[in-house]
């Protein structure tokens, strides 16, 4: 199934702000480790174990997107904004992306003898459709 180029712009957008929402996240909680985002146990030389190596356990960050207008002109598409932040204007017409059309996946986890902490870079943006969240109560 392909994307409509008006569900594209939305993609893009949330893509945008879910990365940057990590980035945050990232900055406030400083990880110990880098992690890739597709692997759930990561390996690392715990301090509280004599250095020998131990798992750290990540879990699955699912976010799903809000809904998000996409606005266009005969042009073609002008612009795309999250729905609590768009006001209705007759120049435009309007495109919705219903709430949850999208995921963006990332894994954090904490080693349970040390506390260190992994926290993946950059997220895996998915067609929330066709890849659900592995465990059922994603944020």
């Amino acid at each position: 199934m392909s994307l409509e180029p008006e569900e594209k712009v939305a993609g893009r957008l949330f893509r945008d702000r879910s990365q940057a929402d990590l980035d945050d996240f990232r900055a406030t909680t400083v990880p110990d480790f880098d992690v890739p985002f597709f692997i759930a146990i990561y390996r690392h030389l715990c301090p509280a174990r004599d250095f020998a190596s131990m798992a750290l356990e990540l879990r699955e960050v699912y976010v799903t997107s809000p809904r998000i207008v996409v606005l266009s002109t005969e042009r073609g598409i002008d612009r795309a904004e999250f729905y609590d932040e768009w006001a209705w204007s007759d120049e435009f017409d309007t495109w919705i992306v219903p709430a949850g059309r999208f995921g963006f996946v990332y894994r954090t986890g904490r080693c349970a003898a040390c506390n260190q902490r992994g926290t993946s870079i950059a997220g895996h943006f998915v067609d929330a459709w066709n890849r659900p969240p592995l465990v059922p109560g994603h944020r």
